[in-house]
């Protein structure tokens, strides 16, 4: 089991153009103790800001505009100095790819995370580049971590006409610091026989103290984020006000009243489930599920109707939604089963993707 992570002394830039995404990167890294941290909006302002806060750790968004992740790490490796050229930048992406990793090694990215960002990816990733800090290399055609993952031995001659240069990365002690070592084995104590004591007098019994009622089991449960995809005219509405009716203080519902609306919410993939009505003002459910599921975001859509009939489910199936509900017989009992079998689905697909993406960057970890 990995050991504890502890931040407070290292200094954090978050950058990309979603606002909600820098407030997770914020959230999670203050849980871990970290107190200096600063968030951008894009590429642009992060080399600004690394001018005057050389930031120990950067999250940069790959595909933030109008400066992208890639342009940013360029500039940062090749044009900048002093302590902030050896910063560790983390790669945030939406999908991966083999071609994607071999551009972000190459210009010096240290790891990647994929979005949305969680404390389990964030600390994973940190433990990964703390607990072997890389040496940084110079070349005539590259600064920066590196790039072999492999300590392979090569037999033959050297082909650099320039024997590159490697330095220790600077930073590799403060990194080390965040990691505090293994605690020490306890020591066994020899059992010392214990004196024999007279029995003690009979005392008078305690009244009786109430006990505290115990937490509501919803207490326990994390916020999950509900995507409504509804017009004005669509009865779907009737779920939205249910969900906040019984569950109010699990749920957190946002809202889409447009086929376009809808799009670019679940892209962001923030969302545990979505709901979506039959029809919509410029596109219908079916297609609007069909490129959510064709483009291989991460959200389990139900489908809501006002007449579930099995033309219409086996549609909705076949579109890639994982339920199909009869608006006029919702009630607790199955928005309750669509909602368990959604996060259960989100789970899965979650883990399928991070599988396909560790091997993905297995293959590209040779050079």
């Amino acid at each position: 089991m990995a050991n504890k992570i502890n931040l407070a002394a290292l200094s954090f830039l978050v950058a990309s153009n979603n606002a909600q995404e820098r407030q997770a990167a914020k959230d999670i890294l203050h849980i871990l103790g970290a107190r200096n941290i600063r968030l951008v909006k894009d590429g642009s302002e992060a080399i600004t800001e690394m001018k005057t806060f050389p930031a120990d750790v950067v999250f940069c968004d790959w595909e933030m505009s109008p400066v992208n992740g890639l342009q940013f790490t360029q500039r940062i490796r090749a044009e900048g100095k002093g302590i902030g050229q050896f910063a560790v930048i983390i790669a945030l992406y939406g999908e991966l790819s083999q071609q994607l990793v071999i551009e972000a090694r190459d210009v010096g990215v240290n790891d990647f995370i994929a979005k949305p960002i969680s404390m389990g990816s964030v600390t994973s990733r940190l433990h990964r580049v703390f607990d072997n800090p890389k040496g940084f290399v110079r070349s005539d055609t590259y600064f920066g971590p590196d790039r072999r993952r492999r300590d392979a031995a090569f037999e033959g001659e050297e082909q650099r006409q320039t024997p590159a240069k490697i330095y220790t990365n600077p930073l590799a002690s403060k990194f080390a610091n965040a990691i505090p070592g293994k605690p020490k084995p306890k020591v066994a104590k020899v059992p010392q026989p214990r004196p024999v004591e007279p029995p003690p007098a009979a005392k008078a019994p305690r009244p009786a103290v109430p006990k505290a009622p115990p937490p509501s089991p919803r207490a326990r449960f994390r916020m999950i984020t509900v995507l409504v995809v509804a017009d004005n005219g669509d009865p779907i509405e009737e779920l939205q006000s249910l969900l906040l009716k019984v569950f109010p203080p699990r749920f957190a519902v946002q809202r889409a009243t447009s086929y376009t609306a809808a799009i670019e919410a679940i892209a962001e993939e923030t969302q545990d489930i979505c709901f979506v009505g039959k029809t919509l003002i410029d596109g219908t459910a079916l297609k609007f599920i069909s490129e959510a599921n064709t483009s291989g975001w991460c959200v389990p859509i139900v489908m809501v109707s006002d007449f579930a009939e099995i033309e219409v489910r086996f549609e909705a199936f076949t579109a890639g939604a994982i339920d199909c509900l009869d608006v006029e017989h919702l009630g607790t009992k199955l928005l309750s089963r669509a909602i368990h079998k959604g996060l259960v689905k989100r789970k899965a697909m979650l883990r399928l993707r991070n599988k396909r993406e560790e091997k993905i960057l297995f293959k590209s970890s040779s050079f």
